[in-house]
């Protein structure tokens, strides 16, 4: 009896963020510690960060070099009043250190849609802020999230 190979499963992990409440935490952390080097504590991150990667990174389930797709959502008001919501999506296919995807990352390529391939990533934050900046700069932005996936195969 012949058996047949399988290929090795995958595990799908993400990360989700409101961009507001995150700024919020952030700088009250930093009020109350006068900590302003960038480097958070797990706990403080915790309150940022939902979903099973990050406790999945920092418990050695998985190796901090991943590649990521990433979503950001944003609801917006136009000036004439209509609001709706908008999704932008990029993918990365370097393997980087979640800290690398959420700070930046110099030496690789992100795919932005379309064809288009582009060097650099600025990291998350400055990412949403760029497409605010060169989408929707005469718009108010009320609210915004973002969901980080990654899907870590299984070794054969």
């Amino acid at each position: 009896m012949n058996k047949k190979k399988q290929a090795p499963k995958a595990k799908h992990y993400q990360l989700r963020w409101n961009v507001f409440n995150a700024v919020d935490v952030v700088e009250q952390y930093e009020s109350q510690t006068g900590d302003k080097s960038g480097v958070l504590p797990y706990p403080v991150l915790a309150k940022i960060y939902q979903g099973n990667l990050m406790p999945a990174l920092q418990l050695g389930t998985i190796v901090n070099h991943q590649t990521y797709g990433v979503t950001f959502f944003a609801k917006i008001k136009k000036e004439s009043g209509e609001e709706g919501v908008v999704e932008r999506g990029f993918r990365i296919d370097t393997p980087m250190k979640l800290s690398e995807f959420i700070n930046g990352y110099e030496n690789c390529y992100v795919n932005k849609g379309h064809g288009l391939k582009v060097k650099g990533w600025k990291g998350a934050k400055e990412e949403w802020l760029s497409m605010m900046d060169e989408e929707f700069h005469n718009d108010t932005c009320l609210d915004a999230w973002a969901v980080a996936n990654c899907l870590v195969r299984a070794r054969a």
